[in-house]
């Protein structure tokens, strides 16, 4: 049996969020809940840019709410790395991405993820845990 097997398929969140940045155009970040929800657990996928992070996933813990959150590798080999940062700015939210070796966060905008599928993104993600590929 393997871990995309039906039976062993943890809980996801219906609607992942799906981000870009305008200073970095074809980078793409997906963020979906993984397990319950009371856990604050998440996956977030890095494709879109010339970095050794492209094409990984990261599991995440959320520190906060969906208005204002730290987003933080739970595996980081140095300790915790806060990887996507949301904060509460006048008139809505304002998100970040730090990627190692990027001096500066990246700035990014909240796209349109209605045709993402959670589960298709967990099939993939388990595929990739399977494979035991890490991205540091």
């Amino acid at each position: 049996m393997t871990a995309a097997n039906q039976s062993e398929r943890p809980e996801v969140g219906k609607y992942p969020l799906l981000f870009g940045s305008n200073n970095y155009p074809g980078l793409e970040i997906i963020i979906f809940r993984i397990g319950p929800r009371e856990e604050n657990q998440f996956v977030l996928k890095l494709t879109g840019i010339d970095h050794a992070w492209d094409g990984h996933f990261f599991e995440l813990t959320r520190d906060g709410d969906e208005h204002r959150a730290n987003y933080a590798i739970n595996s980081y080999p140095d300790g915790e790395y806060n990887l996507v940062t949301c904060r509460d700015i006048w008139g809505g939210s304002s998100y970040e991405i730090y990627i190692k070796g990027i001096r500066d966060g990246i700035k990014l905008f909240l796209g349109n993820g209605s045709f993402l599928i959670a589960e298709h993104l967990l099939t993939e993600f388990l595929a990739y845990k399977e494979k035991g590929e890490k991205p540091f």
